[in-house]
């Protein structure tokens, strides 16, 4: 179960969310920039998984 954890596309998912947060707390990105970040992040993540299962 911890397994799926640590597939690529999750990995990078959580990284480049930390990266908008740790931007967010230091002042580099406002609210709307961040939430626009999420909602890209949480997209290619999404079609990610969907391309892989469509192909699989």
């Amino acid at each position: 179960m911890l397994a799926r954890f640590f597939s690529r596309k999750f990995v990078l998912a959580v990284l480049a969310s930390g990266v908008a947060c740790g931007a967010l707390f230091t002042g580099h990105m406002s609210g709307t920039e961040w939430l626009s970040a999420q909602g890209m992040i949480l997209g290619v993540y999404g079609a990610a998984n969907v391309a892989q299962k469509k192909g699989a």
